[in-house]
C-alpha cells in the first residue's frame, strides 16, 4: 500500500472513531452533543463527508486514491461531486485498525457477548452503566473506563453497540438490534492477510484522534433547536435480584 493510501485510510478511521467516542456530558457541552448526535445520524445514512483541500492537483490525486481504495474493497463511496462521502468497509476497518493499531471488532467481540448476557441478567434491553459492565465500584479510577471505551469503540462504529451518557459524566452501553442479530451468528474469526502495525501510522492516528476530540467540543448542529438530554444519574437499570440504592 502506498503512503498516501495509508494516510487516507488512517484519516477516515480517526474521524470515525472521534465521531463514535462515547459522550461524557462533563466533557462535552449541550451544543456540541447535539451536533455529535446529528452527525452520527448522518454517518449511518452516508458516511463521512471528507473535506479535501489543497491545490487542484492535490484534490485530483486524493480523488484517485479514494477510487483506488474503493476498488480494493477498503472504502465505500456514496454521493457525487462535493457531496461525496466515504466510510470504511468491514475489511477496510480491520485493515486500518491493524496497522494503527487499535482493537478490531473480532478482538472486542467478547464485550458484545458480555453486554448481551448482562441484558438478560438485568432483565432489560436498556443501556447498562459502565461500572456494572466492568463489575467495579471504584468511581475514582478512570483507567478501566477508558479501557472499556477502547474495547467498545469498534463495536460502536459498526453499530453493534450503542452508548449514552448521564448527568454525572458516566456512560452506559447496550446491544443494538444489529448487535443482537450478530450475536446469533458465529464469532468472527481474525481476518487474514492484515498489515503489520506501523509506528508512523499509529503516531498519525493518535494526532488526528486527539485533535479531533478537541475539535468535537466546538461542533455545532445545523439545527439550533436540536437538544440532547443526558440520562438521569439515578435511572440506570439494576440486577433483578439487587435493589437499587
Amino acid at each position: 500500500m502506498k503512503l498516501i493510501e495509508k494516510q487516507l485510510v488512517v484519516r477516515v478511521l480517526a474521524e470515525t472513531d472521534v465521531l463514535w467516542t462515547p459522550l461524557r456530558f462533563n466533557d462535552v457541552g449541550a451544543e456540541a452533543a447535539a451536533a455529535i448526535v446529528e452527525r452520527r445520524s448522518q454517518f449511518r445514512e452516508r458516511g463521512l463527508l471528507l473535506a479535501i483541500g489543497g491545490a487542484q492537483a492535490d484534490r485530483q490525486q486524493a480523488r484517485r486514491v479514494i477510487l483506488k481504495l474503493e476498488a480494493d474493497g477498503l472504502l465505500c463511496l456514496r454521493g457525487r461531486g462535493k457531496k461525496r462521502s466515504v466510510c470504511l468497509t468491514r475489511r477496510g476497518d480491520d485493515f486500518a485498525r491493524s496497522f494503527c493499531p487499535t482493537l478490531r471488532i473480532d478482538e472486542s467481540w467478547h464485550l458484545l457477548e458480555r453486554v448481551g448476557r448482562l441484558h438478560a441478567e438485568f432483565g432489560t434491553a436498556k443501556h447498562l452503566l459502565e461500572q456494572d459492565i466492568l463489575g467495579i465500584r471504584d468511581w475514582d479510577d478512570a483507567t478501566p473506563l477508558l479501557e472499556l471505551e477502547d474495547l467498545a469503540l469498534p463495536l460502536l462504529c459498526a453499530g453493534l453497540l450503542d452508548a449514552c451518557g448521564d448527568t454525572e459524566g458516566r456512560v452506559g452501553y447496550r446491544v443494538t438490534n444489529a448487535g443482537r442479530k450478530a450475536l446469533l451468528r458465529m464469532k468472527p474469526a481474525p481476518p487474514i492477510e492484515l498489515p503489520k502495525p506501523d509506528a508512523n501510522a499509529r503516531k498519525k492516528f493518535n494526532e488526528l484522534y486527539v485533535r479531533g476530540l478537541d475539535e468535537r467540543r466546538r461542533w455545532r448542529s445545523t439545527r439550533p433547536s436540536h437538544v440532547v438530554i443526558p440520562a438521569s444519574a439515578g435511572d440506570w437499570p439494576c440486577r433483578r435480584e439487587t435493589p437499587c440504592v
